[in-house]
């Protein structure tokens, strides 16, 4: 255990190099450097760590072998055993009743654990090991933390799966060896199951690193690039299934969401790793924000435990998981934007591109809906303040596309109008968060408010100019709203009296139907008819 600490600590100087060598950085800010390291260079480093690459795995497996529940309990049992026999041989020549000579197997066994995949966290990080002088130590490092057996299992997927001895096979190889320990890592504690998580992040991100640095130079081999970049989907997927276990997993000390108060920036890069490498991102997101978010209860029970399959979302990470997939889809919904722009300005537009933007915008459209509609049964302010940042700049990505949405209208004009009228549903109910966080002095809301009221103005009058454009003004209609909350109850000044202050009920349907339709502020409606 001490010796891999001291490596864990020579890599992490090796981190802190690159900033130790920066002029402006005081020099009382500059660790020294430890014994043994020196000026050395990461490739020195790993050059040198080359003989011990099958002795750490070596003591990786033994320390998964004692964490797992199955050899945990046993391991427990004895240790018990040997400290009350320390204890009764302590006693005899009349030692302190305090004293402690048996250190835990299980816990020797965790810290050796953690550290090992840390250290090879740092390594799969450090931008020396993908260098073409280094390839064959990460070579050996793979092949050391891999076997044919676990190649052939995670290869099964693959084809034609990647030949033996190949860089591909080895990083096959590693990810499903590392990816075994997890039962052991989840048996211990959350934190060491976060810790595992990121050694799988590292291998596969070097993966991606050295694929870009082959992309980069001219003199790689063509065939080894194609053929690394095969495996890198799948290896994403992987990984997006690796963070599902821990965003499922039954965690004993969660304690009705009590310590996930602390762990909000962990959970967000578990959720970003599950939803970005997932092999169908816009499915999944549409699936949770639109069947399993709406599930959580809004406030704490005693009796509500975690929601569907994953314990990690409960009432306490309600907030965290409504972030993330805030972000997750304005960063998608920004891709189909970029996608349509490029589409817009292509000399040839087929009918078969046209139709699949109008389906990925629809579908972004819908979650985002589903997002928005959320904040009606979750009063929290935080939530609010989510909503109206992220709503506001959800309706500004979609005015960047105005231009084709203009250009298609005759010929989609069906898929517009359910596009407007969909969105519409959601900036409604921002306008609505935007007046009750003004009545309510919700500053974390109402500092977002004039940002998000000069978005939803600009997507009013762009939406009357583009049906006026195409001469079908009669489709959009706009007037002052009435004030309504979340729930569609009138509040205010402007709640009507009696029914014969309203007109006594004599206008026509459609008009009590546009009455009703009324919150507050301008709203743009399109009707019904064409």
């Amino acid at each position: 255990l001490y010796l891999v600490r001291d490596l864990h600590y020579k890599l992490e100087c090796l981190e802190q190099n690159a900033f130790k060598r920066l002029p402006w950085l005081p020099i009382m800010n500059q660790t020294k450097a430890p014994s043994g390291l020196g000026s050395m260079s990461a490739s020195d480093l790993f050059n040198k760590l080359e003989p011990l690459f099958c002795s750490l795995r070596r003591h990786l497996d033994n320390a998964a072998s004692i964490l797992r529940p199955d050899i945990s309990l046993i391991v427990e049992e004895v240790n018990n055993k040997c400290e009350r026999l320390g204890v009764s041989e302590s006693l005899a020549p009349c030692n302190p009743e305090n004293s402690t000579f048996v250190a835990s197997k299980i816990v020797v066994a965790e810290s050796v654990f953690v550290v090992i995949l840390s250290c090879l966290s740092k390594i799969f990080a450090n931008k020396e090991l993908i260098a073409e002088g280094n390839l064959p130590v990460m070579k050996k490092l793979l092949s050391a933390f891999g076997s044919s057996a676990s190649a052939e299992n995670i290869c099964s997927g693959l084809h034609p799966p990647p030949s033996p001895g190949t860089m591909e096979n080895a990083f096959c190889s590693a990810y499903a060896c590392l990816d075994e320990y997890f039962e052991a890592a989840a048996a211990t504690s959350f934190p060491v199951a976060v810790e595992h998580m990121m050694a799988l992040k590292g291998l596969v991100v070097c993966a991606q690193a050295l694929v870009d640095n082959a992309m980069a130079d001219s003199r790689s081999h063509r065939s080894s690039f194609v053929r690394m970049m095969a495996i890198l989907p799948y290896l994403r997927s992987k990984l997006s299934v690796s963070a599902s276990r821990i965003l499922k997993y039954e965690w004993k000390d969660d304690e009705q969401g009590k310590n996930w108060k602390n762990r909000g920036d962990i959970l967000q890069q578990l959720l970003h790793m599950f939803l970005q490498y997932n092999e169908s991102p816009m499915e999944l997101l549409e699936e949770i924000a639109c069947n399993i978010l709406p599930q959580v209860p809004a406030r704490k029970a005693k009796d509500v435990g975690s929601t569907v399959d994953y314990s990690t979302l409960c009432p306490s990470t309600f907030i965290t998981w409504y972030c993330v997939l805030h972000k997750e889809i304005l960063g998608a919904f920004n891709k189909v934007i970029k996608d349509i722009m490029a589409l817009h300005k292509s000399n040839s537009v087929k009918d078969d591109d046209v139709e699949i933007m109008f389906s990925r915008t629809h579908q972004c459209v819908a979650i985002m809906v589903s997002l928005i509609n959320l904040t009606r049964r979750h009063d929290k302010t935080s939530i609010h303040a989510v909503a109206v940042q992220y709503g506001g700049k959800f309706v500004d990505t979609f005015l960047k596309g105005i231009d084709f949405f203009q250009a298609q209208y005759e010929a989609h004009r069906g898929s517009i109008h359910a596009l407007v009228k969909d969105l519409q549903k959601a900036t409604r109910t921002i306008q609505t968060l935007c007046s009750e966080a003004k009545g309510m002095k919700r500053m974390p809301v109402t500092s977002k408010v004039p940002a998000v009221k000069r978005s939803l103005e600009r997507y009013v009058f762009h939406i009357k100019a583009l049906l006026h454009s195409a001469s079908h003004g009669s489709s959009f209609w706009m007037g002052n709203l009435k004030h309504r909350n979340l729930q569609g109850e009138e509040v205010g000044s402007q709640i009507p009296v009696s029914d014969e202050e309203d007109g006594e009920g004599n206008g026509s349907g459609q008009e009590r139907e546009h009455q009703e339709e009324a919150d507050q502020g301008p709203v743009e409606q399109l009707g019904d008819s064409e």
